[in-house]
């Protein structure tokens, strides 16, 4: 008998130890993530919790961390500057705050919806690790990159939607010193609104944009390159997913 309580206490308590709190962050002032006394109740959140960060609540992810979803409610601020895994539930993570991603964040079985701003820095990653995953974004979503740095979002679901803006800070060499070949990081991107940034290098009524002609190169010739005017640029619409364009910047800079 003594075994058989013995058996059902330790049961209750394996139990009682994995069931899912909300963990709502402590506002006033900025916190770590890693300290117990930041959260209410207090405790650092674990896999299994559904995370908050309220109006006024400013977080920095100072260690791994594994959540079920998370909240950061407009007015409130989370830097993860360590690697992070949303581990997913019946909860989408939800941000109407501001989120900035500087070291890997995986979402995985989890749906996202954004109405405020993340930001992820160069060299850093969002993952996006289930086919099921979906994201609703009214907000902004940016990528950002240097000279030698590039972020990366890796979607891997199906359902996008929302009037929201999705950006890739792309670095763009300098038109002295090199052209680089790059192709659209998004959908649904203009030629016509990269020309009209004015980071990009311009000559008289040229710009550091333009497409390769390989017109009769055959065995022994080459093709061309050409650089877009404005007209070029507003024919050639929307730049096809997948074809490469020559761009440079006048300085050495981003173009969105």
């Amino acid at each position: 008998m003594r075994k058989i309580l013995l058996l059902i206490a330790v049961m209750l308590f394996i139990t009682s130890s994995v069931i899912a709190e909300t963990k709502t962050a402590q506002t006033g002032g900025e916190r770590n993530w890693n300290t117990a006394g930041t959260w209410s109740p207090s405790g650092v959140p674990d896999a299994d919790d559904q995370v908050v960060i309220p109006d006024g609540a400013i977080i920095t992810v100072d260690a791994t961390a594994s959540i079920e979803s998370i909240n950061v409610n407009s007015g409130g601020y989370l830097f993860i500057n360590n690697n992070m895994t949303v581990a997913g539930g019946t909860n989408a993570s939800v941000v109407a705050g501001s989120m900035t991603v500087s070291a890997v964040l995986t979402i995985s079985a989890n749906d996202l919806t954004v109405s405020g701003s993340i930001s992820i820095d160069k060299a850093k990653q969002v993952i996006f690790s289930s086919t099921s995953s979906e994201i609703a974004n009214t907000g902004t979503i940016t990528c950002n990159s240097d000279s030698n740095e590039f972020s990366s979002f890796i979607y891997r679901g199906t359902a996008y939607s929302g009037a929201g803006t999705f950006t890739y800070a792309r670095y763009v060499s300098a038109v002295g010193s090199a052209w680089d070949l790059i192709g659209s990081a998004v959908e649904n991107e203009a030629a016509s609104d990269v020309t009209s940034q004015g980071n990009i290098a311009s000559s008289g009524s040229d710009f550091g944009m333009g497409t390769y002609d390989n017109t009769g190169a055959g065995n022994s010739g080459n093709g061309t390159w050409s650089t877009f005017s404005a007209g070029n640029a507003a024919g050639e619409g929307i730049m096809e997913s997948g074809k490469g364009f020559q761009m440079s910047t006048a300085t050495g800079s981003t173009l969105n």
